[in-house]
């Protein structure tokens, strides 16, 4: 959501807190059940996302991170990297 809102100036769609508080909620009681396996699926998910384009007009947040990155890296009109 962050990626999207603030990274590449898209409209907030406030179904993406409800679904993750949600899904926070579910992932608390899978925990409670079945211990790590639910740890690893969580961290699955998370990484998958991060890597995930979930819209094909922005870029995923590993994409916008790297753009980024790369914007601050070198000064306009310079090839000597920014501090």
């Amino acid at each position: 959501m962050a990626n999207a809102v603030v990274f590449n100036g898209q409209d907030m769609d406030w179904r993406i807190p409800v679904a993750t508080t949600m899904l926070a909620g579910g992932f608390y009681l899978l925990e409670r059940s079945l211990g790590d396996v639910a740890e690893v699926l969580a961290w699955t998910l998370v990484v998958t996302t991060l890597f995930t384009r979930i819209d094909p007009d922005i870029p995923s947040p590993a994409e916008s991170a790297v753009a980024w990155w790369d914007s601050n890296q070198k000064a306009p009109g310079s090839t000597a990297r920014a501090v």
